[in-house]
């Protein structure tokens, strides 16, 4: 690496260059490994920069779906960003292995056929069961769904529906001494 720099007589633009031009090609963890060490050799040369300087380039030069990942978590220092980029390389391989479809992705999808408004159906099995309380719950909820109301009102549903009667649950309890 230090071939590269030193066989020009502008070595220090082009360190700063190809440090503002780093960019994810592989994994974060290859990616951190060449950020590293190109950051090493600015210190070197440059070592007043500020940390923000190299936060800004670290986070800038991750990939896409990373990166917005990492500016949203808003991090404070460079060794933060690196660990919320490596937890969402890890989290986007994760969700690789366990396939495209994700039940938990198409349970609040919003489905607008024939001009009912509702949710589709969740990929999660149903139970069978004797008739309780709770069966005769979902049988409305259900029932609701169908028609395209409110599951809570039971007033039609509309994306920003609100609720007109809204009701406020509270617990209240004293102590004993004595």
């Amino acid at each position: 690496m230090s071939k590269r720099f030193e066989e020009s007589d502008n070595s220090n633009l082009n360190l700063l260059g190809e440090f503002k031009r780093i960019e994810q090609q592989g994994s974060v963890y290859d990616y951190l490994a060449r950020f590293e060490d190109l950051k090493a050799w600015v210190l070197i040369k440059h070592p007043t920069i500020l940390e923000e300087i190299f936060l800004g380039f670290f986070v800038e030069g991750l990939k896409g779906e990373i990166r917005h990942t990492v500016k949203m978590l808003d991090p404070f220092s460079l060794s933060q960003a690196m660990e919320k980029a490596k937890h969402k390389e890890n989290l986007l391989e994760a969700v690789a292995k366990k396939g495209k479809g994700s039940a938990v992705r198409n349970m609040g999808q919003y489905n607008n056929n024939n001009s009912q408004a509702g949710f589709k159906t969740s990929r999660f099995p149903q139970r069978d069961g004797g008739s309780t309380s709770n069966n005769v719950g979902n049988n409305l909820f259900e029932a609701r769904r169908a028609r395209g109301e409110c599951y809570k009102c039971g007033e039609r549903y509309f994306p920003g529906h609100q609720c007109k009667n809204i009701q406020l649950n509270a617990l209240s309890g004293t102590t004993e001494q004595g």
